[in-house]
């Protein structure tokens, strides 16, 4: 497969992938995540400076003067293992990781722009929050359609078995952590009433939820 091959297939992940989160929550946001897609990992270091940790996913982002400046970075590797085996074909533990980093970076692209569409401002931890509930949503729905039936394993394996990178800021595993608890929260919540089950009103109440701010997310999911 040729360069060029690879990277129209990566595109179609990234429009796919959008396509589920818009569809999800009944939203349209204003950009295309792919037209914003940076996958050479030096360029993003230097695009990001001093701030840069080593991943394989994170939505660089300035503002000037009221205007944002965005790349949305997915490291080439990544998409190659991707491009491979897509995950909306065969989900499994072999490219669990490396969806979950597609559905995050696709997730914060998405969440921003919709809302700054509106002139809404978000937070960093509305980000982070919002990107693990889609990461659970995605995959959870991505597997029902596969095999059937719900993983129950699932939560556990997102929320449960996180381990947050030492090397990162106080502030950025602070972030990290609390997201993770508060989604671990809300989601747990929604694998028991709506996938378990099977009460009518998922997509009802992740799309109430999606349009919150982030004290009305903290507050549905009972934090002060």
């Amino acid at each position: 497969m040729s360069a060029a091959e690879r990277s129209t297939d990566a595109d179609a992940l990234l429009r796919r992938t959008q396509r589920q989160i818009e569809r999800l929550y009944g939203i349209e946001a204003p950009h295309s995540a792919e037209a914003f897609l940076l996958a050479d990992p030096h360029l993003a270091r230097i695009l990001q400076g001093d701030g840069w940790t080593d991943t394989d996913e994170s939505l660089l982002v300035r503002e000037e003067e009221g205007d944002l400046e965005l790349s949305l970075f997915l490291d080439g590797a990544l998409l190659e293992r991707l491009v491979r085996v897509s995950p909306y074909d065969e989900l499994g533990h072999h490219n669990l990781a490396d969806f979950w980093s597609l559905v995050e970076g696709v997730s914060h692209f998405v969440y921003l722009t919709w809302n700054a569409a509106r002139r809404r401002s978000v937070t960093p931890l509305e980000m982070e929050l919002q990107g693990e509930v889609d990461k659970f949503t995605l995959t959870a729905l991505t597997w029902q359609r596969q095999r059937g039936g719900s993983p129950r394993a699932l939560h556990g394996l997102l929320f449960d078995a996180t381990r947050i990178d030492t090397q990162l800021s106080e502030d950025l595993r602070e972030r990290y952590h609390d997201a993770n608890r508060y989604a671990g929260r809300y989601c747990l919540d929604l694998q028991r009433d709506y996938l378990e089950r099977r009460r009518p009103g998922l997509i009802d109440e992740l799309r109430s939820f999606y349009r919150e701010g982030r004290g009305g997310k903290l507050a549905r999911i009972g934090q002060p």
